[in-house]
């Protein structure tokens, strides 16, 4: 799979909308995590679990603290990918 930015933004849309059964539109990437979705703190855990299965990847406490918002994520999500496919060719 292909890790460019749309695909991922709307690949956390649907991972966020299966936790809540609310519809969840992306509109900009700046839109909070929490805020904009209504994502309390079990549901955002949940939905960084599913992320890290769907992406095989593992996001810690640190890599997360400074993410407040979709944008960030996907940085995270990109990076975190990144450097495991460098692992893997390594």
């Amino acid at each position: 799979m292909t890790n460019e930015r749309t695909e991922i933004i709307a690949r956390i849309a649907d991972l966020i909308e299966q936790e809540t059964d609310i519809h969840v539109e992306v509109t900009d990437e700046s839109q909070s995590l929490r805020e904009s979705f209504g994502l309390d703190s079990v549901d955002l855990v949940s939905v960084i679990m599913r992320v890290e299965s769907e992406y095989c990847i593992r996001m810690n406490q640190t890599d997360l603290e400074g993410v407040a918002n979709i944008g960030q994520f996907v940085d995270l999500i990109q990076a975190k990918c990144a450097a495991a496919a460098v692992k893997v060719a390594a």
